[in-house]
């Protein structure tokens, strides 16, 4: 009986185990693996079939023994066919190892790519981002030097940016209650929308009074809008001094003071502030500025400090002759 040799076991636990869908790389080892494999294989095969079968005695038959034995020359002529078939699955396998080192390289390159395309899109989320708040801070800086310009202040209010308007059903004695209750209520934004309606429109010029003017000065104040402000007290002082004006006349010159100071005129400030004194000796105002306490208490719409009023120290009074 013919021994043959047992096949030689390939060891397949060398490869990596497959983690989830498989790569282009991972099919093409596969693949290489498989044609090692069947190369193998046929190597084995047409080895064992060309081994001489050996005789009983374990001696190979001599070519008078076998009948129909192949020639010398026939043998030679399957090497040479075996060797060509070897060679060529040879070539065949190392031009596999190489697509599959390309392929590699290839997976890498791509890899390498996704990243800097990660980190591109990173950069240029960034730059958006320093761009946008570039562009913010050029708006907030071009709002804040027009109502500069407009109010006074950076953070002035205009009528533009408040929603409130003065209802147009209402009469005119109707809109000026509605508004004194809205500067007692410390609702600045809509006594200032009112009172202006009242003290701009040519049907309500009976309202152009000191106290009106006072009081839109005061809640424009409040609202830092210091232009407006300013302009309602100048108001104030224009009209006549009659002595149920003087009271009026002695506090706008007060919130002038304050509005001199807060915009940094301290000159001016002192001016008004001399004007207090020496045309209102006797009032509450002057006893205020000198640190005296005041000889009558008069109802304020808000407490004044011993010294000069600041923002939110100022005072008018709402409650009288209404």
């Amino acid at each position: 009986m013919a021994k043959t040799k047992a096949p030689v076991k390939t060891d397949t636990k060398a490869a990596s185990k497959p983690s989830g869908k498989p790569s282009r790389r991972g099919l093409v080892i596969a693949a290489v693996a498989t044609l090692v494999l069947g190369v193998g294989g046929f190597a084995f095969k047409a080895k064992s079939s060309n081994t001489k079968p050996e005789s009983a005695h374990g001696e190979a038959p001599t070519a008078s023994s076998t009948p129909g034995a192949p020639t010398a020359s026939a043998t030679s002529a399957e090497h040479e066919s075996e060797n060509a078939v070897v060679a060529k699955l040879r070539m065949t396998f190392q031009q596999m190892q190489s697509q599959a080192r390309r392929l590699q390289r290839t997976d890498e390159d791509n890899h390498e790519l996704r990243n800097e395309n990660a980190d591109l899109r990173i950069r240029i989320e960034k730059l958006k981002l320093e761009c946008s708040s570039q562009v913010a801070q050029a708006r907030t800086k071009k709002v804040s030097d027009t109502l500069g310009q407009e109010t006074g202040t950076e953070i002035g209010r205009t009528l533009e940016t408040i929603d409130y308007r003065a209802p147009t059903q209402l009469l005119p004695a109707q809109l000026h209650v509605l508004a004194i209750t809205y500067f007692k209520a410390k609702d600045y934004e809509r006594a200032a929308v009112l009172l202006t309606h009242l003290l701009t429109q040519e049907a309500t010029k009976e309202y152009r009074n000191a106290r009106n003017y006072l009081l839109a000065g005061v809640s424009w104040y409040r609202l830092d809008h210091v232009k407006h402000a300013d302009y309602y007290f100048g108001k104030t002082l224009e009209e006549a001094g009659e002595a149920e004006n003087l009271k009026f006349h002695a506090q706008a010159r007060l919130w002038r003071a304050i509005v001199a100071k807060g915009t940094g005129k301290a000159t001016e400030a002192q001016t008004w502030l001399t004007e207090l004194v020496d045309y209102h000796p006797n009032s509450k105002e002057t006893a205020w500025v000198n640190g005296k306490k005041p000889q009558a208490k008069r109802e304020v719409a808000s407490e004044p400090a011993t010294q000069v009023p600041a923002k939110d120290e100022g005072h008018t009074n709402v409650n009288e002759n209404h």
